[in-house]
């Protein structure tokens, strides 16, 4: 029980903020706002998309799956942040580089 709740006798009304599902599809046979009906534009897979809005504005940016647009905020939308997430899979970022006979310099 919470404080507000002991306060008014266990008879307190909490309110919650209306929660508006971000969950969209493309219309059947129609284009959504990225392109091609239900394809995603970093990942072009069919299903549901999430809505895309900026930190600050909440200005809509676009569609795009609930995994990309989760990547796309952990990364802060820092394009230095994921060009270094971008060379990772790839080994840029933790291979060794050859430099001499076993001397190994690491990227920086």
């Amino acid at each position: 029980m919470t404080a507000r709740a002991r306060r008014s006798g266990g008879n307190a009304v909490h309110r919650k903020p209306v929660r508006r599902p971000r969950w969209v599809r493309a219309p059947p046979g129609g284009r959504d706002d990225q392109g091609a009906a239900g394809l995603r534009p970093i990942r072009p897979e069919p299903g549901p998309g999430h809505v895309d809005h900026t930190p600050d504005t909440g200005k809509v940016r676009g569609v795009r799956c609930i995994n990309c647009n989760s990547a796309l905020g952990k990364l802060r939308d820092d394009p230095v942040a994921m060009r270094r997430a971008i060379a990772y899979p790839e080994g840029n970022v933790w291979k060794p580089i050859l430099e001499a006979p076993g001397v190994y310099q690491l990227p920086s």
